[in-house]
């Protein structure tokens, strides 16, 4: 049932607005009669929008109706049916609605009469007046400031009769207003009313708003009211200048008098916006310099492509538009303009290989062949080991330009490419590699290309360059070059190129773990799986150990807790059998204790796969690589800090006890900070729970503990 009642309501409120539309009282009264409970099913807005379009109508009769009969509000949304009627100047509608519940003529800040006064309804205005809600003066005399910016000289004048209006209010906005708008009647009106106060600052500005928009009898107007035309009001001068409003130059440059910096300035303006009769009228000046300031105004011609002012300019001998580097040939074939370009370049002055052919270069770069080829025509032949030329072809290629790159390589022939498939890589244009790596002779040439499109991240120019023939025999040396510079996209990128994880481990992961390419370095290993060999694992960490790369081993600690147990082992090897590592370690031992700090530093719950026997050899052996130097023992104080921060005091206890029975050395201050802590005898096994140093229960010697670490230790270090 509230279905249907919602379907019903629907469609009577679609049948009553058709009616209102239709101007159909008949209709409405149907409806009604039909549907006597509509007036109740229908809401507020409903019956303001039958309202609404009944005032739009200007249909008095069914306004009334829906009033009376369907209960519409006339004073609803601020009484906008009222404020709607005036503006219209609909008098009899007005007068429908006045007397009508909910009315105010004078409500939204009188509203009403300030639309009427700006549509010019003379006898709606009149009307208004008669009502004691409306105010006419109010919102700073918004009625007539209205009426002077649309330019309604009667009702201007019918509202200078009224007392309580201020024609000056809001800082003679309705004078300003009516002098931007051209309304000569109101401005001249305003002048002549005996309390007008002369102020010179509102008399300028409107004096300049004026001149803005090409109002000649106004500005005339207010120079005669005492309006500044001179060199301190300048800016009406150089705004009509810059309108290109030639009668208002005139006037103004005959009344007032500028100085030849407010000249040059207005030619300035002139030529920026392309005004070529005010440009020749004020060239003509006695005394004018087309040259001045360093050749600007031609410059400022060409950069904007004014070419008829250019032509002006050019015309005067002083000009020389091959000045400051051919600047002005540079812009004109960076902003592609033929015109412009040829103009200039039939001046004797002008030679378009200056400054390196730069403007081949821009011309190349930003697409624009009209404007290449017509500097080509003039430097026949062309050397196709031209700087220039393998310059403008890498900046066609960069930016996809592939109709300047066949233009180029058709007019010179055989120029050097590679540059140009690099740039065209570095920025992914696909069309301009297709075309440049065709025209290759080697798969030498592309390896560059391709490296630059991988460290790039453009995998699709990537995959083209690959099918060039030879160049996958490049692909492993592409691939360390991509993981060293930390690219982890390279990866996924060579697997779908057909390279295997063990390529990519033998490949990469010891120059990432190096260059400490933690994520790179990761990333392997998750695609790998469980295809790593241990030997993989155990090189990375002794590579990225030897490097301080404290990020890589933390990542191998956690990724592989249990198969680090030949670390130690592996690292002794390395050590033993390699001298340049043993010189390494007596001067990189300082960076090899920041390495294992960042390890061990890892939280405890991500090492708790770790066995504390495999723990226990990693230490030993830190401590054994270190203090065999016989030089950086007081590092073993940083590593008694860091174990203690990561409550492993109890194991740290038994590694120095282990290295004092194998007669290594310790530091004074770490035998002291050992002290305070309790006695090994105490600690037993060397296992206190975590978080204290309360003795377990079981009491045993330190050797049956620790006797197997401190054997196998020993047989590894020896």
């Amino acid at each position: 049932m509230a279905v249907s009642t919602t379907v019903s309501k629907r469609t009577l409120f679609e049948d009553a607005r058709l009616s209102v539309e239709r101007r159909s009282l008949d209709g409405l009264k149907r409806i009604l009669t039909e549907n006597a409970c509509l007036p109740f099913l229908l809401d507020d807005e409903q019956k303001s929008d039958l309202l609404a379009g009944a005032v739009i109508n200007g249909d008095v009769a069914v306004a009334e109706f829906l009033i009376l009969m369907f209960g519409a509000d006339p004073g609803a949304n601020n009484n906008w049916a009222i404020g709607y009627a005036c503006e219209k100047g609909d008098l009899a509608m007005i007068r429908c609605l006045i007397p009508m519940p909910g009315v105010d003529p004078g409500a939204n800040r009188n509203r009403a009469i300030q639309l009427a006064c700006a549509s010019g309804n003379l006898e709606v205005v009149k009307l208004m007046l008669t009502f004691p809600s409306v105010d006419v003066s109010a919102s700073e005399n918004m009625a007539f400031r209205l009426a002077a910016a649309a330019g309604h000289l009667h009702i201007v004048d019918m509202l200078l009769t009224l007392p309580e209006v201020n024609p000056h209010d809001s800082n003679n906005y309705a004078l300003r207003r009516a002098a931007a708008r051209g309304h000569f009647s109101i401005v001249d009106r305003i002048l002549s009313l005996s309390t007008f106060d002369m102020d010179r600052a509102v008399i300028d500005e409107a004096l300049i708003l004026a001149a803005k928009h090409n109002h000649t009898d106004v500005v005339e107007r207010l120079v005669r009211a005492g309006g500044s035309v001179s060199e301190e009001n300048a800016l009406a001068l150089r705004l009509a200048c810059a309108g290109g409003h030639i009668d208002v130059v005139k006037d103004l440059l005959s009344i007032g008098k500028f100085t030849m910096a407010v000249v040059y300035e207005c030619i300035r303006k002139a030529v920026q916006n392309g005004q070529l009769a005010v440009f020749d009228m004020l060239s003509e000046a006695p005394g004018i310099d087309l040259s001045f300031n360093d050749n600007c105004l031609i410059k400022l011609a060409v950069a904007c492509g004014h070419v008829g002012i250019a032509r002006r300019i050019l015309a005067d001998p002083d000009v020389h538009p091959g000045a400051d580097g051919n600047e002005c040939v540079i812009r004109a074939a960076s902003n592609g303009s033929v015109e412009m370009l040829e103009l200039l370049l039939s001046h004797p002055l002008v030679d378009c290989t200056d400054q390196d052919h730069q403007a081949f270069v821009e011309a190349a770069g930003n697409g624009h062949v009209a404007c290449l080829k017509t500097l080509m025509d003039r430097v026949e032949p062309i050397a196709s080991d031209a700087l220039w030329v393998e310059a403008a072809l890498a900046q066609a290629a960069r930016h996809g330009h592939v109709d300047i790159v066949q233009m180029i390589v058709d007019r010179v022939g055989d120029v050097v490419k590679q540059s140009a498939l690099i740039a065209a890589c570095q920025h992914n244009q696909l069309d301009a590699i297709a075309l440049l790596s065709g025209m290759c002779a080697t798969a030498d040439a592309c390896y560059s290309a391709l490296d630059a499109a991988i460290a790039s991240g453009n995998f699709d120019a990537a995959h083209m360059l690959l099918k060039v023939p030879g160049l996958s025999d490049y692909i492993p040396t592409a691939l360390v070059q991509a993981t060293s510079d930390g690219n982890a996209m390279s990866l996924a990128f060579f697997m779908d190129a057909g390279i295997g994880i063990k390529e990519i481990a033998s490949c990469c992961l010891l120059n990432c773990a190096r260059v400490g390419q933690a994520l790179v370095v990761d990333r392997i290993f998750r695609m790998a799986g469980g295809d790593v060999f241990p030997r993989a694992v155990e090189e990375t960490f002794a590579a990225a150990l030897r490097a301080d790369q404290g990020a890589v081993v933390a990542i191998l600690i956690k990724r592989f807790a249990g198969r680090l147990q030949r670390l130690p082992m592996y690292i002794t090897s390395v050590a033993s059998n390699d001298a340049t590592y043993r010189q390494a370690c007596r001067h990189l031992a300082h960076e090899r204790v920041h390495a294992l700090r960042c390890a061990l530093l890892v939280r405890r719950a991500d090492m708790g796969g770790i066995p504390g026997k495999i723990r226990m050899r990693i230490l030993l052996m830190a401590f054994w690589d270190i203090l065999n130097g016989d030089v950086w023992t007081h590092k073993v104080d940083d590593i008694v800090h860091v174990f203690q921060r990561v409550d492993e005091t109890t194991r740290l206890s038994i590694a120095f006890t282990s290295l004092e029975r194998m007669s290594l050395s310790l530091s004074g201050m770490s035998r002291r900070r050992l002290t305070k802590k309790p006695s090994i005898t105490q600690m037993g096994n060397g296992h206190a729970p975590h978080g204290s140093t309360k003795a377990p229960a079981r009491n045993t010697s330190l050797m049956t503990v620790s006797s197997g670490d401190v054997s196998e230790f020993s047989r590894t270090a020896a």
